[in-house]
């Protein structure tokens, strides 16, 4: 079963469970000699006549789950020395359970704060345990007097894993934990983080690799072009990792990003090409001037219409006879784009065409729109 069907079986039994599956006593000593932090995630048994499954939270070594790394500079010294005692009590609640069921991983304890819906009387911040499932983060606050959940989030803006934790999860033998490590590391930024990403590349799993590409996009380092410029060109690779990698080589820029994306223009899949050219564009680089000329001939009319933005973007004059060109083009996207480029580059060369599209009846009346604002912007320049 793959992780979107145990996403909706899991939102299914989050409606029809209404029973506390199993009771565990906050001060049982649960500790196992030879477990690890790497056995926390609990077996499943059967526990009775129905054939539900649940998890078997007395296997689950509690001193091995601790505070968070990136949050113990600001951690209370009591939730430091009582993370097991949180976490006892956050998988005491059937829902924490059902997501170590389906597969959840613990991530540890912090001191959370979340939103207060109006009717909420309890406190906007608490103890928490984290629990990752696929590329969602659970997050379990207790009230610690009380010895119950008294608020579940699912989903947060960051990963709340250390850069140290996130590096050593590329490794782990879950491509859901590997993929969401990689997708941490876009928000953690970090140069530790290249040289395991650019592995990463590597990995079996297409979501891992893109999320490694999008992730050294991010950081910028320039190590990582020579692997993305790889991949971007490689046409048995999967086309979001290469969607991936492209982009990531227009955020880090720099002169060596501009031949894998002009090789990239003649790329046999259409979507490539419409990425290279506006990507190109963003580098307003003088050298992919003439490759994006040649692009207003391709046969996809959405890389032409990206080709005349690039050509509008980077400004260059040798353009301007093509894409007055381009004011005829079958499609009439790319007539209107054309016309909104030679306003931007503002080459006087421009006005006479720019009339005769503006005052052709049978012309589109967008195109002759866009046609009579490029002349207005050719006149104010």
């Amino acid at each position: 079963m793959n992780i979107a069907k145990y996403r909706i079986l899991f939102l299914i039994l989050i409606i029809i469970i209404s029973i506390c599956i199993g009771c565990v006593d906050p001060h049982q000593d649960a500790k196992q000699p030879n477990a690890s932090i790497n056995n926390l995630n609990a077996s499943k048994n059967k526990t009775n006549s129905t054939g539900n499954e649940h998890v078997n939270i007395s296997s689950i070594d509690y001193s091995a789950i601790h505070v968070l790394p990136s949050y113990n500079d600001t951690t209370s010294e009591w939730l430091k020395t009582n993370a097991s005692f949180v976490a006892k009590i956050a998988l005491n609640d059937s829902r924490a359970q059902e997501v170590l069921m389906f597969g959840g991983k613990i991530l540890g304890v912090i001191y959370f704060c979340h939103p207060t819906p109006s009717n909420y009387s309890g406190p906007a911040c608490a103890p928490a345990l984290m629990i990752q499932s696929g590329t969602n983060i659970y997050s379990f606050s207790v009230n610690e007097s009380e010895k119950k959940v008294v608020y579940m989030g699912i989903g947060i803006d960051q990963d709340v894993r250390s850069v140290e934790t996130l590096i050593k999860d590329l490794k782990d033998e879950n491509p859901s934990v590997r993929s969401s490590a990689a997708e941490g590391l876009s928000w953690n930024i970090d140069e530790r983080a290249v040289v395991p990403l650019i592995e990463a590349l590597s990995d079996k799993e297409g979501e891992v690799r893109m999320n490694a590409a999008t992730a050294l996009g991010e950081i910028g380092d320039e190590r990582a072009i020579a692997p993305l410029a790889r991949i971007l060109n490689d046409s048995n690779e999967e086309k979001r990792v290469r969607i991936s990698s492209a982009f990531a080589l227009g955020n880090i820029g720099g002169t060596e990003v501009i031949d894998p994306l002009i090789q990239a223009l003649d790329d046999r899949n259409d979507e490539i090409r419409i990425r290279a050219a506006i990507i190109l564009g963003q580098t307003k680089s003088e050298r992919a001037v003439q490759p994006l000329i040649l692009a207003l001939k391709d046969e996809n009319w959405e890389v032409r219409m990206n080709a005349v933005d690039a050509l509008g973007s980077i400004g260059n004059e040798s353009a301007i006879i093509p894409l007055i060109q381009a004011l005829n083009d079958e499609n009439m996207e790319v007539r209107t784009r054309a016309a909104h480029a030679l306003g931007e580059i503002g080459n006087e060369s421009a006005v006479e065409p720019l009339i005769q599209v503006m005052n052709n009846e049978s012309e589109d009346q967008n195109v002759r729109t866009e046609a009579a604002q490029a002349l207005d912007h050719i006149k104010r320049k």
